[in-house]
């Protein structure tokens, strides 16, 4: 089992204190430390009549942060007298749920003192070994001339969901290195790292080295820091990633020997050349500036207008980066017949109207040149309403349908088989003579120009202008 790490909060005024407080806590905070998930260790305080007057304890109570329930009390000493500067041992257990931190408050009551002056305790444990990590892994401070000084962050974070805690930090090596150890104990919690200033103050040029040591209460009880400065040429100059290039000659970061400068970019996040710019020349870069690159959807990363939800022209581009090319312009062919509406397409959404059909009797102008059925028998050529199927004897005359006004002109306008009827150019009573030609009566077979006047009867039989 791994001892427990008490934290005793120091208090100002002790003196005073003793006179107004009845009961205190000795810790006054109890933090079980890192232990594995699913063990059981325990963990006492002592309750301190720090008083004038005998008191009892009346109750003791712990409520847990959040859900999991990881603290108990084992021994409560609820009942317990307490003479002036007498204690007595109160005994909790921690059983880590997850892999994580917990907290609980210990509140504790005693007679003669009212319930908002109980005594509360605050107690943690944390799920887990902590693992810190501190960020970089080595320091160099390339040149600074003499009198001068650097400083940069030295980033301790938790690797895993544990709190861990840095409690000193000391320098072996040259004195011209420093470590700002005024937050220190400090902790490192998940997603809260702890920051610690490391600076280089030389009082000559001559190359420095050291190392940094950080103590902690983590997996790794103490992490190393390699520090050096003015250490820029020859055998002297550090290259802590051993990439051929020290930190004051142009390495970016001497923590990873894939960055240095001239080195290749490659697509991870990272200014491999040390030119200022990250992944420049790869799919991860947005070359054009239109918030894309190639490995979010940019499929021409050479233009800032061609861009995933762009905007589809007519332009023979694919604009909008989805693999169709002018899909929803009139440059595209929608029903895939072949021809797109600026090709003459006068449906494209129906793949059986363009310009290369073949008419049919459908009422549709199948090959989009402005006229319905032609060829067919549903055809009206010539737009008076009627096609030839419904009885047009001559589509290519509109005053020619059925049931149209026949009229004397030697056709046939109303489609009845019959030239003229109804006209003085028909001969109504077939006698061989018309009304034009001279017929007076052409509803009389018997009279005509070439009929023989007959005495008596009172009709004009031949045409002639007198009767007999």
């Amino acid at each position: 089992m791994k001892s427990l790490l008490v934290i005793l909060l120091a208090c100002t005024g002790e003196e005073a204190a003793k006179a107004e407080v009845d009961l205190a806590a000795d810790p006054g905070f109890l933090d079980f430390g890192s232990h594995d998930v699913g063990a059981s260790v325990e963990g006492q305080l002592d309750l301190v009549n720090e008083g004038l007057e005998e008191i009892e304890i009346t109750t003791a109570t712990l409520e847990t942060v959040g859900d999991a329930e990881a603290f108990s009390l084992v021994i409560d000493a609820v009942g317990t007298r307490l003479g002036r500067t007498a204690r007595t041992t109160i005994s909790l257990a921690y059983a880590p749920p997850t892999a994580e931190c917990h907290e609980a408050f210990l509140t504790v009551e005693a007679t003669g003192k009212d319930s908002s002056d109980a005594l509360v305790v605050n107690v943690r444990g944390c799920g887990g070994e902590a693992s810190l990590v501190a960020t970089p892994g080595s320091i160099d401070f390339g040149g600074v001339p003499a009198g001068d000084s650097a400083t940069t962050l030295l980033v301790v974070e938790a690797a895993n969901p544990v709190t861990g805690h840095v409690v000193s930090a000391s320098i072996a090596g040259s004195l011209a290195f420093f470590v700002d150890t005024s937050l220190l104990p400090g902790v490192a919690s998940p997603g809260e790292p702890l920051e610690l200033t490391v600076g280089f103050g030389p009082l000559d040029a001559d190359p420095k080295s050291a190392t940094l040591t950080l103590e902690t209460d983590g997996a790794e009880r103490y992490i190393d820091i390699p520090l050096a400065g003015n250490q820029c040429a020859g055998a002297g100059a550090l290259d802590a990633d051993e990439d051929g290039q020290a930190a004051c000659v142009g390495d970016c970061n001497d923590g990873d020997a894939s960055v240095y400068e001239g080195a290749t970019e490659s697509a991870d996040g990272l200014d491999n050349d040390c030119d200022g710019r990250v992944d420049e020349d790869t799919s991860s870069f947005d070359d054009d500036g239109d918030g894309y690159s190639e490995d979010e959807g940019d499929c021409s990363d050479q233009s800032a207008e061609i861009v995933p939800g762009g905007r589809e022209e007519g332009d023979g581009i694919d604009n909008d980066c989805d693999g169709e090319v002018d899909e929803g312009t009139t440059y595209f062919d929608d029903d895939a017949d072949g021809y797109s509406e600026i090709g003459g397409d006068c449906d494209d959404d129906d793949d059986e109207v363009n310009p290369g059909e073949v008419d049919t009797a459908d009422g549709i102008d199948n090959d989009c040149d402005g006229d319905t059925d032609e060829g067919t028998g549903d055809a009206d050529v010539d737009g008076d309403g009627v096609s030839t199927g419904d009885g047009d004897c001559a589509d290519n005359d509109s005053s020619v349908y059925p049931a149209a006004p026949e009229t004397a002109d030697g056709v046939d306008d109303d489609c009845d088989g019959t030239v003229d009827e109804g006209t003085e150019a028909y001969d109504d009573d077939g006698d061989g003579y018309t009304e034009g030609a001279g017929d007076c009566d052409d509803t009389d077979a018997d009279v005509g120009p070439h009929r023989l006047e007959t005495a008596g009867n009172g009709v004009d039989d031949d045409c002639s202008g007198s009767g007999s």
